[in-house]
């Protein structure tokens, strides 16, 4: 997927779920299915801490990046393989690590949560907006779950990713 097309998709993705989030109730924002799955306003911390995360490291020049993690010398893989790689991992029990864990105790806004996840996602867009595809293909960046992957990779992962928790989200609403 070329950059343009990734940035709008990720744009997409994400305000399609701010605006399913947006339609909810504040109870339904604040429900937690049986105590066991994340309420819609933690899923959407969770999001919102790992766009942060992505802002922060493409803070620093690519020169360090690639001097701390390496730089790739192969093509990303396809969004495909990366849904695929994520899916595995999850279903061997991968979660999410405790510095993007969301908070436990209710501190929900629902219109600017979802406003600051909107704006965390356009700072990282414009960030990326200004790379070109072959920095998108070889700056390697950390990730808990899925081990060191371009930076392609990790946008691909961060579509995947809000998609999966929209639909989670979807399915524990009572």
């Amino acid at each position: 997927m070329y950059k343009e097309d990734l940035i709008e998709q990720l744009y997409r993705s994400h305000k399609k779920f701010v605006n399913y989030i947006r339609t909810l109730s504040f109870d339904d924002y604040t429900y937690s299915h049986e105590n066991l799955k994340w309420a819609p306003y933690q899923d959407l911390e969770h999001h919102k801490k790992v766009l942060k995360k992505l802002v922060f490291a493409l803070s620093i020049p690519s020169f360090v990046l690639k001097l701390i993690y390496g730089k790739s010398n192969n093509l990303s893989q396809s969004y495909d393989k990366t849904l695929k790689l994520y899916q595995i991992r999850i279903n061997d029990g991968a979660k999410s690590t405790r510095e993007f864990l969301p908070s436990k105790t209710l501190q929900a806004h629902l219109e600017q949560d979802c406003i600051a996840l909107i704006s965390t996602l356009e700072k990282l867009l414009l960030k990326v907006g200004k790379l070109n595809e072959h920095d998108l293909d070889t700056i390697l960046l950390p990730h808990p779950i899925l081990g060191t992957i371009t930076l392609r990779e990790m946008l691909y992962f961060c579509k995947i990713h809000v998609e999966i928790h929209h639909e989670i989200c979807k399915k524990n609403i009572r």
